[in-house]
């Protein structure tokens, strides 16, 4: 009789607690994080920017950075890691980067105001087709103007 034996000893292993499963899990020490958020404006007329991204910049390599972009009121929030500070970056197309250092010890709300960066006055493309016997060659040029941007105002509606 085999069996009553193995029995036995199985028992016995789930009495003295012999099985892994049979402890307690020792739990995962859980990693605290911050929520940073608020929203981003246009500097001068105070409108909400839509799509713009806010990110942690990855530091180390193999790092991801970690980011959001804000909604169509303009509100991004990010959860990150808690640390002593970290340097946020706000970026958007035709605006220029902002960067804002942020101690991340406890949960918080920061307002963005980005300012316009650099225009173009006008964009001036050419294009030269040359004939030539049997076949065309087409040479394009282009040339750019760079301008300041007039101050931006609130559009009036008529």
């Amino acid at each position: 009789m085999k069996y009553p034996l193995l029995l036995i000893s199985g028992l016995r292993l789930w009495k003295s607690g012999g099985f892994a499963q049979s402890r307690p899990a020792t739990a995962l020490p859980k990693r605290s994080t911050v929520t940073v958020s608020g929203y981003i404006r246009e500097a001068g007329s105070q409108e909400a920017l839509v799509g713009v991204n806010a990110y942690l910049a990855a530091d180390g390599p193999g790092a991801r950075p970690i980011g959001s972009t804000s909604n169509t009121y303009g509100f991004y929030s990010l959860t990150l890691p808690t640390a002593d500070s970290v340097a946020l970056t706000f970026s958007f197309m035709g605006y220029t980067t902002t960067g804002r250092t942020v101690s991340l010890r406890n949960s918080q709300t920061l307002t963005i105001d980005l300012v316009p960066g650099r225009a173009l006055s006008e964009v001036v493309v050419t294009l030269t087709v040359l004939h030539l016997p049997g076949r065309y060659q087409y040479r394009p040029t282009f040339r750019a103007a760079w301008a300041a941007l007039p101050p931006i105002t609130k559009p009036r509606f008529c």
